[in-house]
């Protein structure tokens, strides 16, 4: 990692959560990547074109967490619905949701790429608040809820077709709030402790027109 980028992204200002590194050998949090894609193709820092398949195998850079190996078994997690099963919300989502459950609140609103999201702790939904017609089923368990993966990251057995399944879910129907990029297992525990783009942030569901469907 550059030693200008060694400690913040460039986008979201922040410790890196999940850093990925593009073409450019520019490296920035994963989401937020997913984030400017959407928005322009480019990179932020030099404008280099970001390759249309760049998240059919992203470059994930291993991320040291201090928390890694601490006991979680009997700590709540928040899961949003997908399309053939539950993602898990990323360490730093689930802690904003969690605070704002455990203090009785009826929502929760999250922000990533420019999308506020509500998070109904009445109705156990998520839903975009510019179009809150398309609605996700949420639900809280423990950290070993069997789910997809995290924040759109999939965990899958390193396959000679993973790629190709990659592809099919970033061109997906828009039924998951997530691109689920497919990871080998070598690459796993790269992931296990994605953090998201800032505080307060949560999963962007971008517009059917856009090129990939989930974030």
């Amino acid at each position: 990692m550059d030693t200008t980028q060694e400690l913040n992204c460039a986008v979201c200002m922040q410790k890196y959560n999940h850093p990925a590194k593009l073409p450019c050998e520019h490296t920035f949090c994963f989401l937020c990547v997913k984030g400017v894609f959407l928005r322009s193709h480019t990179c932020p820092m030099c404008r280099t074109p970001i390759p249309e398949d760049y998240f059919e195998n992203p470059v994930l850079i291993n991320e040291n967490s201090n928390t890694e190996n601490e006991d979680q078994d009997d700590k709540y997690w928040w899961y949003y619905e997908g399309k053939d099963g539950w993602w898990s919300y990323d360490e730093r989502s689930n802690e904003d949701i969690e605070s704002n459950f455990n203090e009785g609140k009826s929502e929760c609103k999250l922000l990533v790429a420019g999308a506020i999201y509500c998070v109904d702790f009445n109705n156990m939904i998520q839903y975009r608040q510019a179009d809150p017609r398309r609605k996700r089923k949420i639900i809280r368990d423990t950290l070993n809820h069997p789910c997809k993966g995290i924040a759109g990251i999939r965990k899958t057995l390193n396959k000679p077709d993973s790629n190709v399944d990659a592809a099919n879910e970033v061109t997906d129907n828009g039924d998951d709030t997530t691109n689920a990029i497919t990871v080998s297992t070598q690459s796993v525990h790269e992931i296990d402790n994605l953090s998201h783009i800032l505080r307060l942030m949560s999963i962007e569901e971008p517009s059917a027109s856009s090129p990939t469907e989930e974030i």
